[in-house]
Formats: C-alpha cells, sequence, structure tokens
C-alpha cells in the first residue's frame, strides 16, 4: 500500500469550499481566502521562542519559553481559514445624526443584486440589549464570497486571533455551513465620528470547520477515578519527563 493512500486511510480528509461569485476578483488571487498559517500578525512572528535567562549552570535550562512553545498559541494558527477584504472599504459612523456612510473603488457583483453592499443590523436585533457602550453600530458587508463543507459540517465564524483592531470586530458566530453558503459578515463599529479605512487584502474573519457531534459532559473527582489520573499522569510524565519541551509530540493518552 502507497504512503498517500495509508495516510487517507488513517485521516479522514473533509473539504471546506470557497466560491467566488465575481468573475473579476476571482481572478485576483490576492484576495482569494487563505490558511491562518499565512495571515500570522507580523508581531507574533517577532516573539522569539526562547528568552535567556541565568538560571542554572547549564545552558539549555537558561531558556525562558515565550507563547511561540505553547501549544494553546501554536495550534490556533493551524486551524482555519480566513476570508479578506476583497477591495478597499471606508467606512465612517457619525454619532450626531445615528447614520453611516461607506465607499469603495469597485462594486462587487453578490448573489442577490438588489441589495446594497454594506447595509445596517438594526440595534433592536442586537445592540440595543448589549452592555459594551464601546459598540456603535453593526455593519453587514455583502462579501463576493460563499462557503461549503461536507453534510454535517459547520463553520465557527470568528475574529483573526490576535489581530487588535480598535475601529471594528467580528462576533463570535457559528454557521452551518453544509446548508447556508453565503457570507453576510457581521462588522461591529467600536468608533465614530472616523474615517475607517479597510485596505483591501486585509484579513476579516477567521471561518474554522467542525464537526457537529452531541458530548456527554462528565465531572469526575480525579484524585479517585484511577483511569483519569493515569491519563493526566500519563500526560505529565511525558511533557515534563523530558528536558525537550514535546507537547507537539505526544501521543493521546487514552
Amino acid at each position: 500500500m502507497g504512503y498517500s493512500n495509508l495516510i487517507k486511510r488513517r485521516w479522514k480528509i473533509n473539504k471546506i469550499t470557497f466560491g467566488i461569485i465575481d468573475d473579476y476578483l476571482f481572478y485576483d488571487k490576492s484576495i482569494h481566502p487563505v490558511h491562518i498559517s499565512e495571515q500570522i500578525p507580523e508581531w507574533y512572528k517577532s516573539v522569539p521562542n526562547n528568552l535567556y535567562r541565568k538560571v542554572s549552570h547549564f545552558k539549555y535550562l537558561n531558556n525562558l519559553k515565550t507563547i511561540r512553545s505553547c501549544s494553546s498559541f501554536v495550534n490556533v494558527f493551524k486551524n482555519g481559514y480566513v476570508i479578506l477584504a476583497p477591495t478597499d472599504i471606508l467606512l465612517i459612523y457619525n454619532s450626531e445624526s445615528k447614520t453611516y456612510n461607506w465607499e469603495v473603488p469597485y462594486v462587487w457583483k453578490i448573489m442577490f443584486p438588489d441589495r446594497e453592499l454594506i447595509e445596517s443590523h438594526s440595534g433592536k436585533q442586537m445592540l440595543d440589549y448589549t452592555p459594551i457602550n464601546k459598540e456603535k453600530i453593526i455593519l453587514k458587508l455583502n462579501l463576493p464570497y460563499t462557503i461549503f463543507t461536507n453534510n454535517g459540517y459547520s463553520c465557527i465564524q470568528m475574529e483573526v486571533p490576535y489581530s487588535y483592531n480598535e475601529d471594528w470586530k467580528i462576533p463570535y458566530g457559528i454557521l452551518d455551513t453544509d446548508k447556508i453558503h453565503e457570507l453576510n459578515l457581521q462588522l461591529i463599529i467600536t468608533t465614530e465620528d472616523k474615517e475607517i479605512l479597510i485596505k483591501k487584502g486585509t484579513p476579516l474573519a477567521l471561518y474554522i470547520p467542525f464537526k457537529r457531534e452531541k458530548h456527554i459532559m462528565n465531572v469526575i473527582n480525579i484524585n479517585t477515578n484511577k483511569k483519569f489520573f493515569k491519563r493526566f499522569k500519563k500526560y505529565t510524565v511525558g511533557l515534563f519527563g523530558s528536558f525537550k519541551y514535546s507537547v507537539n509530540k505526544l501521543k493521546g493518552t487514552q
């Protein structure tokens, strides 16, 4: 059996497909959705893997590990796909008139031509009930993108992690992308009376596909449960029983 066939048998490969409605934008690959590994923030790249501190006679033990060695950070940039701004988008929210304006250099094609490219999301639908005064208005971007996943799979929609934006943010949500395919992205404006320029190619949102499954929650006292205590000890010995940081090489404890 060939290596590729062995991989296919071990891992079921699922597809996520992004469709681009606008013919012109389809041929502009610079705004095609990309894997999150291609959108790692520059500030994160500048963080060293280790920082030197003098605590031991052994050079190896003087390395203080940073977030670049922490699995909870490293794994963030392994999962999900980022959609990008198809063109420059200029926005402003007027606090006095409670109105908004927008401009784009190119009016992209959408599936439903009777809609505006950018519409408002009534405060009565959400913002009137939230306790955050910083949120001014929600705009809905009718994007030229569609998204498709296999049956039984949805996508988590969220902000691109650690992108740090003071002018707008993306609400967390879950889309059943095996049924609903259009991407109408909600954009929460958090500043007022300020021209906001979202440049073409700016990462807008992250979509992480997952399989819809039911889970049963169980709460235990791990000190009296030999099975799970053994699993925890297996992790502890595997991770801390070696000088080499090996969290990404650990096998499952089950």
